[in-house]
């Protein structure tokens, strides 16, 4: 499990979650997550991955166990009659600019330096499509830290810590995007009431949109409180980055006192 340190080193980089929402081809009115039912996890990379043979089929088994036990629909068998497909794109490690926003530790920090605010991230990308209607899908993308995977292009063979956390990265990203869909299915729903399920995302990010609450005070004139007012009007954005400790809530909007 990784530390809150590193979840929130994670959820800086996560942050790109905010620009990066869910996309769909379907012009006539977005995804349709009411249709989702059983969902295909199928990776093919169709190449070595880091310079390493993996047991794909042993990652991807545990891609969808761990969906799986969060209450989504989901195998790796497609003789199963299955109605979307989920897979993972794996983008190139590179080193670049820390996602606009927050940064801890991620990066240098001397502002005089070539490398400030850059570190080393490999994004993955989880797309989910329709089977029937491939114009029907969504996507998200997260960065994730490449500490792990560019010390996995020094090794001959994977370790079978650096398999599973590779798998709960692909399971974090395709998390954060079924979770975004909003999908509701009958295992989701038994599994949040019922039980705690054995594996948790590293990091889930959610976004809430509100208005801020009105204060009564005392306004120096007419013209400061229809100020005042129109502030309080404005929505005002809610950031929750849920990790494996206590979930850290950033708040954006005016506030006055």
């Amino acid at each position: 499990m990784r530390s809150l340190k590193a979840a929130l080193k994670l959820a800086m980089l996560a942050l790109a979650l905010t620009g990066c929402a869910t996309t769909s081809d379907n012009k006539a009115g977005g995804f349709e997550s009411d249709k989702v039912g059983l969902m295909l996890f199928d990776f093919n990379p169709g190449a070595p991955l880091f310079g390493v043979a993996v047991p794909e089929k042993a990652v991807s088994a545990q891609v969808a166990d761990n969906l799986s036990a969060s209450g989504y629909a989901i195998t790796t068998s497609d003789s199963e009659n299955y109605s979307h497909i989920v897979t993972v794109k794996m983008g190139s490690i590179g080193h670049g600019p820390t996602p606009t926003g927050f940064s801890f530790s991620a990066g240098n920090s001397d502002p005089r330096a070539i490398d400030y605010q850059k570190t080393d991230v490999l994004p993955m990308t989880c797309v989910l499509t329709s089977k029937d209607q491939l114009q029907q899908h969504a996507e998200l993308t997260l960065s994730f830290g490449a500490e792990d995977y560019l010390r996995a292009l020094r090794q001959t063979a994977p370790s079978e810590q650096w398999l599973s956390q590779w798998a709960d990265d692909m399971s974090t990203v395709c998390f954060n995007l079924l979770s975004q869909l909003h999908l509701a299915t009958p295992r989701k729903l038994e599994v949040e009431k019922n039980s705690t399920p054995h594996w948790a995302p590293a990091i889930e990010v959610e976004i809430e949109n509100s208005a801020p609450q009105a204060k009564p005070g005392v306004h120096a004139t007419e013209e400061q409180a229809v100020e005042d007012k129109k502030v309080l009007s404005e929505p005002r954005k809610r950031i929750i980055i849920h990790n494996q400790g206590s979930p850290v809530i950033f708040t954006f909007g005016h506030e006055r006192k």
